[in-house]
């Protein structure tokens, strides 16, 4: 009888709706930061977005989405300066990826974190292409930083932020 009992209070938490809800969310989640790692996270030509940076060790970081909207204005490309705002959420890093006056294509990135951070990145520089790595200076605490490229990029994509050494 007490295995019974056992077994229907078992049964009663793991058919818990909010239990099942719950358990659901956290793969998913955990599902989308490992495909975030692997992958990263991709963009098109004029976007703006802004990245949520977290530390999760000594050296790596989580990272999320926070916003990403169309940009459809042409860049000037010496003149960003006006671009951002001076205060912004803490602990992120918003990008305007877009097309410049003079048809390069630039990536100026506004860091409003307390680390200066490293990723990786690819291009791509073909319609439904392959992406091809790119090197990229990373962020600077607290810093915009500009990356500018001559061929027509059509996505860019961006994973594995980490501490810079």
């Amino acid at each position: 009888m007490k295995k019974y009992l056992y077994i229907i209070i078992i049964i009663s938490i793991f058919s818990s709706k909010d239990n099942i809800i719950n358990a659901q969310e956290k793969k998913s989640e955990k599902v989308e930061n490992i495909e975030n790692l692997v992958i990263g996270i991709e963009f098109p030509i004029n976007t703006k977005f802004t990245i949520k940076v977290t530390k999760i060790d000594e050296l790596n970081f989580k990272y999320e989405i926070l916003k990403t909207e169309p940009y459809n204005k042409k860049l000037e490309m010496w003149n960003t300066g006006n671009l951002f705002d001076e205060n912004g959420e803490t602990e992120t890093i918003e990008f305007y990826f877009a097309e410049t006056t003079n048809n390069s294509n630039i990536l100026v990135m506004q860091s409003r974190s307390k680390y200066s951070i490293k990723f990786k990145s690819k291009i791509q520089t073909e319609e439904n292409g392959e992406f091809s790595v790119i090197e990229n200076v990373g962020t600077h605490k607290g810093s915009k930083t500009t990356e500018i490229w001559a061929k027509k990029t059509y996505k860019i994509r961006l994973s594995n932020f980490e501490l810079k050494n």
